[in-house]
């Protein structure tokens, strides 16, 4: 999968809003914690869209930049959907579904804290909407 302009390329189409920014570190070029809204749903979608920003996804053993030292301990990509919404196939109605963050990916955003540049609006707002939805869950 990758990014191309070709007239037969099929449209993929991600936003996203910067949450929090950490500074780097003696090993590592920083990272940034981004919510990904998709407008379609194409194959490795979002991994594909940030590795061509040069924001690679944490742990994406192929698209990203695979240094393990810039993994955060973790042994799995930095990907959680923590809300998803749709309108109920049979009543029409709109179901949303928020999950708190796994409790890998809050030890690992733990990890760096101290190196928080700050939360931007957005990301005060989605903490607020996680810390509704409970504590991180266990594995």
């Amino acid at each position: 999968m990758w990014v191309s302009d070709a007239a037969h390329a099929r449209q993929a189409v991600t936003s996203f809003s910067t949450l929090e920014r950490f500074e780097a570190g003696g090993l590592d070029d920083g990272y940034t914690l981004v919510e990904c809204k998709l407008q379609t749903g194409r194959t490795h979608q979002i991994r594909v869209h940030m590795a061509y920003i040069q924001h690679p996804v944490v742990g994406d053993p192929l698209y990203g930049r695979r240094k393990l030292k810039d993994d955060l301990g973790l042994e799995r990509q930095f990907l959680h959907s923590w809300t998803i919404g749709f309108d109920h196939p049979l009543t029409n109605e709109r179901v949303e579904v928020t999950e708190p963050l796994p409790a890998d990916l809050a030890k690992a955003l733990a990890s760096i804290s101290d190196r928080s540049d700050g939360k931007t609006p957005r990301g005060v707002e989605v903490d607020a909407l996680l810390a509704a939805a409970g504590p991180p869950v266990s594995e």
